[in-house]
């Protein structure tokens, strides 16, 4: 991961953050993205300028053939999204504190556990 300050004015700033090759201006807005019911699509969401998206994986988790096919394609292609994708993980740690029966996982952990 990488940020650079691109501009500065006044106190504000203008950023660029890099992520695996993948870049977003900031300040930027995440828009929120369920993993199969959008009113707009994702792919939409890139056509008008979105850089960056924002969803859940507990709701991926609970829907078996929704977490198989993103297990399967990967969440990029599962969302036909090539940006940023943000994904809320608690049902990760909570998967990770099951098998590990303890708070003592690292973040490499929780990242590795499928």
């Amino acid at each position: 991961m990488n940020w650079e300050i691109t501009e500065i004015d006044a106190l504000g700033r203008i950023g660029k953050l890099t992520i695996n090759k993948k870049e977003m201006v900031t300040p930027n807005l995440f828009p929120v993205v369920h993993p199969y019911k959008n009113i707009l699509s994702v792919s939409d969401l890139k056509k008008i300028g979105a850089q960056c998206v924002f969803t859940n994986a507990y709701i991926i988790y609970q829907n078996l053939q929704t977490r198989e096919s993103v297990l399967k394609e990967g969440i990029h292609n599962y969302l036909n999204f090539d940006g940023i994708i943000h994904i809320k993980l608690k049902v990760i740690h909570k998967l990770c504190f099951l098998q590990y029966k303890s708070h003592e996982y690292t973040d490499v952990k929780v990242l590795s556990y499928h």
